[in-house]
């Protein structure tokens, strides 16, 4: 029996205030293309004007067992080397440590 190949594929499940598509499932992208994450951040950037989904990106690579300190340290990383204007880079970095630490707060139940 043939081995099915894994693919992952993008899907847009928003759009910012300023009219840029946002897409989810990049970290299953990246695995399992094996494409360097800044190629990607770059590529949804200059070829569409586009956003990944950033909670998804990094709630998934925590469910793929990367702490989320690993997690954020190398997605600000890919950030700074994806080619993102300044003032946009800027933005990204504060929301990314603003969602570290949503995420990293106990739940209560």
């Amino acid at each position: 029996m043939a081995r099915r190949k894994k693919t992952a594929d993008l899907k847009q499940v928003a759009v910012t205030p300023d009219g840029r598509p946002v897409f989810a499932n990049c970290y299953a992208f990246y695995e399992t293309h094996g494409m360097p994450l800044s190629m990607l951040l770059s590529l949804l950037w200059d070829r569409m004007n586009a956003f990944p989904d950033w909670r998804d990106l990094v709630t998934s690579s925590v469910r793929a067992g990367r702490s989320l300190e690993r997690t954020l340290v190398t997605v600000k990383a890919e950030v700074c080397d994806a080619g993102y204007p300044f003032d946009v880079r800027d933005g990204i970095i504060v929301g990314l440590d603003k969602l570290g630490e949503v995420l990293s707060r106990p739940v209560v139940r």
